[in-house]
């Protein structure tokens, strides 16, 4: 029941309708921006601010707002949406704490990730006050946090807090199954990241264990079920750790960069991607291709090309003249019809030793678009030692082809680690 003890107002026909607009993941072409604040205004004066439409239609256009490319305003508006749930219920309520969970996690897709972990950090310290330290919810916050400080290259800190997160999760028991196999996964993330591939694969035999109980629906017949996705990271890790043991511990930065970039070789032929090279100013490009038709899509084919250059240093310059450059020779090589049941993504990646805190945020901010079925995601991947690497791209939706979105992030996350 809302706050003092007042009873939720029903909706009304009309105003069940007009909640509906808001049910898509993407903005609808005829909801301009005019008409959406329109219809929010609606809402709230209908049912009210704290309704569940009203909360749902402010949270679904702040992901319209992320889908758009406008990083800004969906921060703006996440932060907005926490000043409104603390003034109304207070700083340690459940829904106010759940709104600063998602601004970080806003700050984090678009590649703010100091804004990120500071906020993910007072999170976890107010959940562990109000809630106390085991508490379901202070243990996804502190998951979060984690995989936040790993993603931004503190990986011996992410794997600390993980290893003591798992611990206390497994004592759980059963009480805490799917959030122990979280955890799990997290930590493997964090070592893989950091380089420590004999403890990444045998925690993931365990989470392979685990999964051998599952019972699968129809996607296993779609090619598109946990246990194949797991069985193919162990078969990379186990790859990564072999090739690791023949190196030695240190190697320069430089060569820090072409060693990424020979692993991602041998990572996309291990997907069964038709990999070549091409020339980019005199650089050596490495260019991967596969392609997949499912049956969910209806029979379009989705395209993905990967083009790959280390550089010494990344900058806004580089990346983005990179960035033009293979999507220009992504649309010379894809096959098929353009927009006829066919799709392309291109993820073009500059590895350097360092990449300027400016091309980062750039490659996060959004996606890039060229005509109307070919799209790329830039990502810059910072090597500053063999095993070390910090991986920035845009993570969120887009406008066109947001049906392949999950597909194409769960390529980019097994191309780049």
């Amino acid at each position: 029941m809302p706050k003092g003890g007042q009873r939720k107002r029903r909706r009304s026909p009309l105003a069940w309708w007009i909640n509906r607009r808001f049910r898509h993941f993407d903005r609808p072409t005829t909801m301009t921006w005019e008409k959406a604040e329109k219809t929010l205004g609606y809402l709230t004066a209908a049912l009210g601010a704290w309704h569940p439409d009203t909360v749902n239609a402010r949270r679904t256009m702040q992901t319209w707002l992320m889908n758009d490319g406008d990083a800004v305003g969906a921060v703006r508006m996440a932060q907005e949406e926490v000043a409104a749930r603390t003034a109304e219920y207070g700083p340690d309520h459940t829904d106010t704490l759940a709104a600063r969970q998602s601004l970080a996690w806003r700050r984090h897709v678009v590649g703010e990730m100091d804004g990120a972990i500071a906020e993910a950090r007072l999170l976890v310290e107010d959940l562990t006050r109000s809630h106390g330290h085991d508490h379901q919810e202070t243990h996804v916050a502190r998951r979060i946090l984690a995989d936040h400080l790993s993603q931004s290259g503190d990986g011996p800190e992410a794997i600390r807090r993980l290893t003591a997160l798992y611990a206390e999760s497994k004592s759980f028991g059963p009480a805490r199954h799917q959030a122990t196999r979280s955890v799990r996964i997290a930590l493997i993330s964090a070592l893989e990241r950091n380089g420590d591939y004999e403890e990444a694969v045998s925690l993931l035999d365990e989470e392979i264990a685990v999964e051998r109980g599952t019972i699968y629906g129809i996607d296993e017949n779609l090619d598109d079920n946990v246990m194949k996705d797991l069985q193919r990271w162990r078969a990379r890790l186990g790859h990564d750790h072999r090739m690791t043991r023949q190196r030695p511990d240190r190697t320069p930065p430089a060569d820090a960069a072409a060693a990424y970039v020979q692993a991602l070789r041998e990572r996309l032929a291990a997907d069964r991607c038709k990999v070549t090279e091409d020339d980019w100013g005199g650089h050596p490009v490495l260019v991967g291709c596969r392609s997949d038709r499912k049956a969910r899509w209806l029979g379009t084919k989705v395209e993905i090309f990967v083009f790959a250059v280390a550089v010494a240093e990344v900058d806004t310059a580089s990346i983005t003249e990179f960035t033009g450059w293979a999507m220009d020779r992504a649309k010379r090589l894809r096959s098929g019809l353009p927009g006829f049941r066919n799709a392309a993504t291109v993820l073009p990646a500059l590895v350097g030793a360092s990449v300027q805190p400016a091309a980062a945020k750039w490659a996060a901010t959004d996606a890039r678009l060229l005509g109307a079925t070919l799209i790329s995601r830039p990502i810059t991947v910072e090597t500053p030692a063999a095993g070390a690497a910090r991986i920035t791209m845009y993570r969120g939706g887009t406008m066109w082809g947001g049906a392949f979105t999950r597909h194409i992030l769960r390529k980019a996350s097994l191309y780049f680690p």
